[in-house]
């Protein structure tokens, strides 16, 4: 464990260069670098890039350089690359690097930090740290990193440092552009799956060429996230809920395809070794990850029954869709926890539905339409609380007589008796099916 407050950073590189394929110690310098050092290695880097090589390679050649610890991060400060110190050593102090942003930066905020580049003095080590920009927006961050506070003594300013993060923001260009290439084809493909245009020989020989990591002959899930809000669809760029659900997911290391439809995104989500209940917890976290920067949306997720008939994923969509549809104070919704309803509304019943509860409720719904509401609500709380006049009194803020005036008036009006469960259950599935179908509101 750490125990320090600094560290001799030579003595640690020494014991951590082994750690680095290819890396050897790097001699002691005096001074900066001089214009000729920096744009030798500004083209060393750029050189890299057009190889195809990833930002793991640039921070190696980095520290190879530099000789001292190099992080690359993104715009959230998860981590991208680093070089010089061990994977270990790495926790410590990226775990004192986010409790000093929590203590002077208040983070997360609504501004970026760092907009140009800073020096900072965590407990544990001191850090030059720059942003990462691409069209004038913080993409990311490169950082040196340093175990004495005489930061001036090494052979870093911040010029270098900002030469470095231009070439680290041609990499994240290069990369970015590459991703939303593949992100658009795999959107695609699993649009068609949803539309039942794919036969499962078809699905299974396209997904090995778009995701090796997604294998569609194992169990899965449809994960519908829906989103509304009473404003103008011109004040929000839509895309970018696509952008961070994908993004969430993505750094919490799941498999998945999406795709946008409508006023929501799908998803496919295999659990592999996770639950069920983790696939629940992760939306209920991504749906609070989402209001702190769409506080004027409102997100409500439905989760599809697990299937592994790749070919008859369409069937889970709808489950999904389902799920989604049902009134409740909870963040997500199961498709298995709809129970017979559920399963009668995706058997494609919803117009044989639709006619038995005409008959059913045909008094109700032909009163006047305010009467109509008020009543058929003042019904389902009442039978969701299976007949208890006090719990559904306080539900709907009524008096015990208001209350009892209703139902007799509901009976009267149908002729029946809901003291009788089996009528009572009867009109209860009714009820909750109108509802999930968005044929009544209560």
């Amino acid at each position: 464990m750490v125990n320090q407050k600094t560290y001799d950073y030579q003595l640690y590189a020494n014991l951590t260069n082994s750690d680095i394929p290819g890396m050897e110690e790097q001699p002691s310098n005096e001074g900066y670098w001089n214009i000729e050092e920096i744009h030798s290695l500004q083209n060393e880097l750029i050189n890299d890039i057009s190889k195809g090589n990833d930002l793991q390679s640039l921070s190696n050649i980095i520290y190879k350089q530099t000789n001292l610890p190099f992080i690359i991060e993104d715009r959230n400060f998860h981590v991208l690359a680093f070089s010089g110190i061990t994977e270990g050593f790495f926790n410590e102090i990226d775990s004192d690097f986010n409790r000093y942003l929590q203590r002077e930066m208040k983070f997360p905020s609504k501004t970026q930090p760092f907009s140009s580049v800073t020096e900072i003095n965590a407990d544990l080590h001191y850090r030059l740290i720059a942003p990462i920009l691409i069209e004038e927006k913080i993409y990311g961050y490169c950082s040196f990193v340093f175990f004495s506070e005489h930061v001036n003594q090494h052979r870093v300013n911040p010029e270098i440092l900002e030469k470095i993060a231009s070439v680290c923001a041609l990499s994240l260009i290069k990369i970015k552009t590459s991703y939303e290439v593949i992100s658009q084809t795999k959107s695609y493909f699993f649009k068609q799956m949803l539309d039942g245009d794919l036969s499962k020989d078809e699905i299974l020989k396209r997904s090995s060429y778009i995701d090796y990591h997604l294998n569609l002959d194992q169990p899965f899930h449809i994960v519908l996230l829906k989103y509304e809000g009473n404003i103008d669809r011109g004040m929000i760029d839509y895309n970018k809920i696509s952008q961070h659900s994908e993004e969430y997911l993505r750094q919490n290391k799941w498999n998945f395809l999406f795709c946008q439809k409508l006023n929501h995104l799908a998803f496919l989500i295999q659990p592999n070794s996770k639950s069920f209940k983790d696939i629940i917890d992760c939306f209920k976290e991504m749906i609070n990850y989402l209001i702190i920067t769409f506080p004027q949306l409102t997100f409500h997720v439905g989760i599809s029954s697990e299937s592994d008939q790749i070919d008859q994923v369409f069937e889970q969509y709808d489950e999904a869709i389902i799920a989604s549809q049902i009134p409740s104070k909870k963040a997500v919704t199961t498709f298995e926890s709809l129970g017979i309803i559920g399963i009668l509304i995706s058997s494609k019943n919803e117009l044989a539905i639709k006619r038995y509860a005409k008959q059913l409720l045909g008094p109700l719904l032909n009163i006047d339409e305010s009467k109509n509401k008020e009543l058929i609500k003042t019904l389902f709380v009442y039978l969701v609380h299976g007949g208890k006049i006090e719990n559904t009194a306080h539900d709907l803020s009524l008096s015990l007589n208001g209350l009892r005036y209703r139902i007799e008036k509901i009976e009267m009006l149908l002729e029946k008796d809901f003291r009788n469960p089996v009528i009572a259950y009867q009109y209860l599935l009714t009820l909750q099916a109108l509802t999930i179908m968005g044929e009544i509101e209560v």
